[in-house]
């Protein structure tokens, strides 16, 4: 497994580093967060021969939490994403697996190990309020309630007009009527 760190990285309101490696499989490559260190230069290096790691697969980070400036060091990520570790060490990024696990026990067990990270103090799901699924469930209530409203409302005025009298509609206006006029009278000279 190779090294890599993530500098600048909060744990505990305490700020430090992750560690985190590349590992390599017989079917690509993985990115893996071993733990936090409080100094990024006291992570001790992982040794070259086999190891085994178990833990939890998470949805890779975004380059928007990234971490540790534009221009980073030589084995240094800044943020836990396939394509930040392809990036930095010139892998092929479509060797990756897609997101990052989190370990949960590395075997064997290296001297001077990270603190272990439990995956729900790094956050894979970044700010969601539980009150916004709730307002998406209402939302859709809504919006059903109105469809109906709308149909019934379509359908009333279909019934109204089928049920109201028919009238014939003139094609033309009608002739003014004509008032009887009175006879004139003519008077001959005479």
């Amino acid at each position: 497994m190779a090294d890599a760190v993530v500098p600048e990285r909060v744990h505990e309101r305490t700020l430090g580093a992750y560690a985190a490696g590349i590992l390599e499989t017989r079917d690509g490559r993985l990115l893996v967060l071993r733990g936090w260190r409080h100094d990024p230069d006291d992570i001790t290096a992982l040794p070259g021969d086999a190891i085994t790691v178990s833990g939890h697969l998470v949805a890779p980070e975004t380059p928007a939490e990234a971490t540790g400036g534009a221009e980073l060091p030589a084995g240094r990520i800044g943020y836990l994403a396939p394509e930040a570790a392809a990036a930095a060490t010139g892998l092929e990024e479509s060797s990756f697996y897609g997101g990052y696990l989190v370990v949960i026990e590395e075997d064997p067990q290296p001297a001077g190990a990270p603190e272990r990270l439990d995956v729900n103090t790094i956050a894979p799901v970044r700010d969601v309020s539980p009150w916004q699924n709730l307002s998406y469930w209402a939302q859709w209530w809504v919006f059903a309630g109105a469809v109906v409203v709308f149909w019934l409302s379509a359908v009333r005025s279909a019934i109204k007009r089928r049920r109201a009298p028919l009238e014939p509609v003139p094609d033309v206006p009608p002739a003014p009527e004509r008032r009887p006029s009175a006879r004139r009278r003519t008077t001959s000279p005479g």
